[in-house]
């Protein structure tokens, strides 16, 4: 079935953006579109000078909001939309600067929007947010409709403005906007986390902001943009683990940190991060023991009396890479781990080898892609991890996997990424069950990495579906001694493991930092993900060969 889109545009106003969303539709062999041109209605309002200023401005660092030829569209006014019915057309979308596009009796109108209800891109978006630390950017897909029929938003990508500069995230926002567009009209599976919510109101009568306004804003907020930006590389995490003396369902509704205990593991010239219960044992842990010398990870045990920890045996992966997040699960009495290593570019699935004291490769679900902090769960007779893929952001999409099998063949979830939120996105800790509810920590790094943690409540999650909801927050406590960050929640028993962060600077550790950054542009390794110290495939079971690429629609 061929799904016929009318694109619109302003008639004086074709950015490339635009040109390349037509583009990219067209290389869809189920859609078929048709632009126009709508007319600018005249006005009698006097002109404001800095409404061009956007246009003048940001193209010179952004080139998908340059101007574009002219495409052959014809021209029409807003009243002749309503020409276009369902006999011809199935969807039309709206790229015009004021959301100008009525919709015809029984088609949709589709526009981005920001939760102001204004167009996307228009100005200066998301200006004030880009320079308050914390802040996030909402883009809404949303969708309009006749008299009578309820307006509703399609899908949401959710970022974080703060993290590099003003001009790289809306190159950034552009792309990701642009995907989420061509994904959902071309008629790939949409999310059910928006059941007919109203979207943003439009809004009406704004300007953009003046010459005045405008230096001021960037006057009070300059100083807390840079501060944000660089305060990572200038400052060290000091990362502890700790626990809580009640179980992780308790934490839905007891969401403060006051009560946690927090280990002393003596002087590790680095810091142990991560912490992941070991099935049967309340008083061992597996966790990350990350050293400043050498800028890598390991993996070693870590036995718990009171509020002291020890390190016990180093976990031999036979992995010579940096390794980190070692999510421990049992299944069929044999004890697995899923552990992150960027630097393979792989998701490997590990079982204990008791016999042997070490770890064999099981299977390999993902190849060719740096899957950042991978946490397993069983939902609906499936086996699922759930992943962040660096490629894309290394904070705030989540990324799915399944199989029948933990052998496999593991196949990747047909909406890829499921999720684009830099709230609730990552991963932290082991997914859990509670009156009869399965929650997946993720982790809120609008602020910083690894800054609270939200509880998502699984509502759907099958092969071409996904809809979660936030159902608590967890934030660091403000008195303790992580109170920069909180990362990872994992059940432990009857009691809840954690790890959290505070900024401290220490001039041996920048030191070392400016070392691995000048050896690093010497030597050109593979790039780090955004966290703590720094085209995808399929896999299945074994030691055999690599697996083969993902297909289109994330088969094997």
């Amino acid at each position: 079935m061929t799904v016929r889109i009318l694109l619109v545009t302003d008639a004086g106003d074709v950015r490339r953006w635009h040109r390349s969303i037509d583009e990219e539709l067209r290389t869809v062999a189920a859609v078929r579109t048709v632009g126009l041109r709508m007319e600018t209605v005249p006005t009698e309002r006097r002109p404001d000078p800095w409404a061009a200023l956007p246009a003048r401005a940001l193209p010179r660092a952004v080139p998908d909001l340059r101007a574009a030829a002219r495409p052959s569209w014809p021209a029409l006014s807003p009243s002749d939309l309503a020409d276009f019915g369902p006999a011809s057309t199935d969807l039309v979308i709206d790229l015009t600067a004021g959301r100008r596009a009525t919709p015809p009796p029984g088609v949709p109108v589709w526009s981005l929007v920001t939760m102001d209800g204004r167009a996307f891109p228009r100005g200066f978006p998301f200006l004030e947010e880009a320079y308050r630390a914390g802040s996030v950017a909402t883009i809404v897909l949303a969708e309009r409709r006749g008299p009578g029929e309820a307006d509703g938003i399609v899908d949401s990508i959710t970022l974080s403005p703060t993290r590099r500069s003003y001009a790289a995230f809306l190159r950034e926002a552009l792309g990701l906007s642009r995907s989420m567009l061509t994904a959902r009209s071309a008629g790939r599976p949409a999310p059910a986390a928006f059941p007919r919510r109203a979207p943003p109101a439009p809004a009406e009568g704004r300007r953009e902001p003046g010459a005045a306004a405008l230096l001021r804003f960037l006057g009070r907020g300059l100083v807390d943009h840079v501060w944000h930006q660089h305060k990572d590389k200038l400052l060290m995490e000091e990362w502890r683990i700790g626990y809580l003396d009640r179980p992780i369902g308790s934490t839905l509704a007891q969401t403060g940190m006051a009560d946690a205990r927090w280990l002393d593991v003596g002087r590790l010239g680095g810091y142990a991060a991560d912490p992941f219960g070991l099935p049967g044992a309340d008083d061992r842990l597996y966790c990350e023991v990350y050293s400043w010398a050498t800028g890598r990870g390991v993996i070693r045990e870590m036995a718990v009396s009171g509020d002291s920890g020890a390190l016990g045996a180093l976990q031999d992966f036979g992995c010579d890479a940096h390794m980190s997040y070692p999510c421990l699960f049992e299944e069929g009495g044999e004890l697995y781990c899923v552990p992150e290593q960027l630097e393979t570019r792989a998701v490997t699935l590990f079982r204990h080898d008791r016999a042997a004291g070490r770890w064999r490769r099981f299977a390999t679900p993902l190849t060719g892609t740096r899957a950042a902090d991978p946490a397993f769960f069983v939902f609906g007779g499936r086996y699922w991890i759930a992943y962040t893929d660096v490629d894309i952001d290394g904070y705030n999409n989540l990324c799915l996997l399944h199989a029948e099998s933990l052998a496999g063949p593991w196949r990747r979830h047909d909406r890829f990424p499921v999720k684009i939120d830099v709230r609730s996105a990552r991963s932290a800790g082991t997914p859990f069950w509670h009156d009869g509810a399965l929650y997946r920590p993720a982790q809120d790094c609008s602020l910083t990495y690894g800054g609270a943690i939200a509880l998502n409540r699984i509502r759907v999650c099958t092969p071409d579906a996904y809809e979660e909801e936030v159902a608590a927050v967890l934030r660091p406590d403000p008195a303790g001694p992580a109170r920069h960050g909180l990362h990872t929640l994992s059940r432990w028993g009857g009691r809840t493991l954690i790890d959290g962060k505070q900024y401290a600077f220490s001039l041996p550790v920048l030191g070392r930092k400016v070392m691995r950054k000048l050896s690093g542009r010497l030597a050109r390794p593979v790039p780090a993900v955004a966290g703590k110290g720094s085209g995808p495939g399929v896999g299945g079971a074994g030691e055999g060969p690599a697996p083969q690429a993902f297909s289109e629609r994330g088969g094997a």
